[in-house]
């Protein structure tokens, strides 16, 4: 029986419940209103009794979302950062399966910081105790040295992502469910799926095999005792679970 898959992200594109999604498709309007109005009553009964102002919008949708992964019970949430990740409203999960850093690059500057060294240490906010992190492999090596040093004051191991040349995708030519039979890199095996070959897109599908990976791990209770970066293990998948739904590759 396949996981069911939440996800939060932002922006929106055309409407706004596609901020919240199950298994790949927007959750409806009508959900999407329910829920506002029920997080605006309970945050409305809160401030008038504390004195506190309302939260934000970011705030409104995340509280939103959460409601809706825990009604439908869902096996993995996966929750994009609004902007930076220590002081990040989506930053308040203790124990994260897998904490994943893409490319980071100067923006946002008059939030993030000025510096690559700055906004590294933005992001590393969202590292926790013994929790799986990972990294792209395409960082500078000022940023590097940021997370690694973030990394190892919470304890959290760190992971970089493997080259996409070094994970394997196991398949059977002949259907008879030996997945040893054959098998590509994914490198070769993403030219199926990458209509266009820029570079932070293949970058951001090792990270995300690695993110599997590492929560496959996690999920069998697996849970590493090393601390500090460290590369990624072998990772070998089979083409089963790698299949893709043609209509969300854009």
């Amino acid at each position: 029986m396949p996981f069911s898959l939440a996800c939060i992200s932002s922006p929106h594109l055309i409407n706004v419940e596609e901020r919240i999604r199950i298994n790949g498709k927007p959750i409806d309007r009508q959900l999407f209103a329910h829920l506002f109005w029920f997080v605006y009553d309970r945050i409305t009964q809160y401030t008038e009794m504390s004195g506190t102002p309302r939260p934000g919008y970011l705030h409104y949708i995340i509280l939103m979302a959460c409601k809706t992964f825990l009604d439908q019970q869902v096996d993995v949430a996966i929750v994009e950062v609004g902007l930076g990740g220590r002081f990040d409203h989506t930053n308040f999960f203790s124990t994260p399966a897998v904490s994943v850093v893409t490319h980071l690059c100067l923006e946002h500057t008059n939030v993030l910081g000025n510096t690559l060294a700055e906004i590294a240490w933005r992001k590393s906010g969202i590292f926790r105790p013994h929790c799986y992190a990972v990294v792209s492999r395409d960082q500078t090596e000022e940023v590097i040295q940021v997370l690694k040093q973030e990394a190892n004051l919470v304890e959290c191991p760190l992971f970089v992502a493997p080259k996409a040349e070094e994970i394997l995708v196991l398949h059977s030519d002949d259907g008879d469910g030996d997945w040893s039979h054959s098998k590509d890199n994914l490198a070769s095996f993403s030219k199926t799926y990458l209509t266009d070959r820029i570079p932070f897109r293949l970058s951001n599908l090792e990270l995300s095999f690695t993110a599997v990976h590492l929560w496959i791990q996690h999920r069998n209770g697996i849970l590493s005792d090393s601390i500090g970066i460290q590369p990624c293990p072998s990772l070998v998948f089979n083409q089963k679970i790698v299949k893709v739904d043609h209509s969300s590759v854009h």
